[in-house]
């Protein structure tokens, strides 16, 4: 690596204000970041709620979220029917003008993506920066990123580098199933950081010409200790995400509501952590629990208050029962880290941290007695739980540790503008 101080453009959905509650995944990669890179300085594009501490060697610069905030509907059309992503797409896909869904959806992205690009043309020369000394990395595979991709022809120094999570990755994801402008992006990119092996194998079969991807996992730091399991008699599970149709959570309501009526001799607790459009059926479902079964919704949580939580009370089962992800979610790999079984679907990332080592994977689209069925078998030997649970913390050593994965991601991130010469 050169010796010669550079700048790394961060950019996020909203952190550090925590609309968009990125701060789980942004604040461990941030203290690698300041070790590799002479400056960083972090850009949202939206900004709401409240704000995360930023550590020394991180700027944060709100220009870019002025400017697109102040884009009238307009603006944004108007820069959209000249984009060549528009032109690009509707080529490939004349079809999509049947839908105006998607049609919607290109528009905001093409306009989004070109104001974008001017905005880094300004922002270049208001600090009188070259490119050549600049990385620009998006959190996300969105707009910020077309527009970044755009940029290069007039600034092809820069170095661009994107990550694919999950909802900017899998078009099937979206009615219709369609992503604006990645196809001709992915010629600008130098380097796409992939959340999983899944996401990866996604990556290389949609855009076979593509070899620029690799496989850059999340993780969680160590919460220095193991959770402990109830009483016999009692079983604790837990669950973490929004309340949206893709962690399809009252199917887990009415899974855990089938398994309570078989065991009536079993007191079962369910913690839910997340908030979202789909609590009303959940609380639907939690209504029509037996007596033996009981449920807390404990809405939009803390990071920290979970791992509080843990700490504190006993946890027998971690369950997440998505129908796609995009890697291991942070929740699977939380409760990983303090020891606690999981029972998975078999989507995304999942079967990279959850197995029979320490716990069992149901099938992608499971119905609720088989959801129930899981939970059944897992603690049907109480024999073979504390292994799992052993293994949990293993498996979270081995590959999912934020200390480790954010040094590896900072290291390939600063050395990409070397591999370029």
């Amino acid at each position: 690596m050169s010796g010669e101080p550079r700048t790394l453009l961060f950019f996020t959905e909203s952190f550090p204000y925590d609309v968009a509650h990125e701060d789980t995944f942004v604040q461990p990669l941030l203290p690698s970041l300041i070790d590799a890179f002479g400056t960083v300085i972090v850009f949202p594009w939206r900004r709401g709620g409240g704000t995360h501490h930023l550590p020394p060697g991180v700027e944060l610069e709100e220009s870019l979220a002025q400017s697109l905030d102040g884009l009238s509907p307009w603006e944004i059309a108007r820069s959209a029917m000249t984009s060549s992503i528009t032109r690009a797409d509707l080529a490939a896909q004349p079809r999509l003008l049947a839908s105006p869904r998607a049609v919607k959806r290109l528009a905001i992205a093409a306009g989004r993506a070109e104001a974008t690009r001017r905005w880094l043309d300004r922002f270049l020369a208001s600090r009188a920066v070259s490119a050549s000394r600049i990385v620009a990395f998006t959190f996300w595979f969105d707009h910020v990123t077309l527009g970044l991709a755009l940029a290069r022809s007039r600034h092809p120094d820069l170095v661009l580098a994107t990550r694919v999570n999950g909802s900017d990755l899998y078009r099937e994801r979206h009615r219709p199933p369609y992503l604006p402008g990645q196809r001709a992006a992915l010629r600008s990119i130098d380097l796409l950081f992939a959340a999983s092996e899944h996401a990866n194998g996604y990556v290389r079969d949609r855009y076979p010409g593509f070899d620029r991807s690799v496989v850059a996992r999340l993780g969680v730091g160590d919460p220095g200790f193991v959770s402990r399991p109830s009483d016999p008699g009692r079983l604790v599970i837990v669950s973490c995400s929004s309340l949206v149709p893709v962690k399809r959570v009252p199917l887990l309501a009415r899974g855990l509501r089938s398994l309570a009526e078989r065991q009536p001799e079993t007191r079962f607790e369910w913690h839910h952590f997340g908030d979202g459009p789909a609590r009303p059926e959940v609380e639907h479902a939690v209504r029509s629990f037996p007596v033996n079964a009981s449920a807390v919704l404990h809405g939009h949580t803390s990071n920290s208050e979970i791992i509080s939580f843990y700490r504190d009370e006993a946890v027998d089962l971690f369950v997440n029962a998505s129908s796609s992800e995009g890697g291991a979610p942070v929740a699977v790999v939380e409760a990983a880290s303090v020891g606690i079984p999981i029972l998975a679907t078999r989507v995304g990332g999942n079967p990279e941290i959850v197995s029979g080592r320490n716990g069992a994977l149901l099938s992608a689209d499971p119905t609720e007695d088989e959801l129930a069925d899981g939970v059944f078998r897992l603690f049907a030997d109480p024999s073979a739980v504390a292994a799992k649970r052993a293994e949990s913390r293993r498996i979270w050593h081995e590959g999912f540790r934020a200390d480790v994965n954010a040094r590896t991601f900072a290291r390939r991130l600063s050395d990409i503008r070397g591999a370029r010469r």
